[in-house]
């Protein structure tokens, strides 16, 4: 982990978990849209995001917390496509 997402990750440990999973996730689209090159429509900050934006990403993670199947296929996919570019 390079120090700018270390330093990210200890900025949000204090946000209630919801908030916290939202953040990350808002992370991630930001550097996948960095990595591809598209435009980023809102802010790179989670807490320069408004209300609206947040509450979009947080009820995005409270599917995601609720849909117990969904959740872990996608872990699952997601650790299967990690693992097969780092065997």
């Amino acid at each position: 982990m390079n120090q700018q997402e270390s330093a990210f990750l200890k900025s949000i440990d204090g946000l209630p978990p919801l908030e916290r999973a939202a953040a990350i996730a808002h992370r991630v689209y930001m550097l996948t849209a960095d990595r591809v090159g598209w435009t980023q429509r809102v802010p790179e900050e989670w807490l320069k995001l408004d209300e609206q934006a947040k509450r979009y990403n947080i009820e995005g993670i409270r599917t995601w917390s609720r849909e117990s199947q969904l959740l872990e296929r996608f872990l699952h996919a997601v650790l299967e496509e990690r693992l097969s570019h780092n065997p």
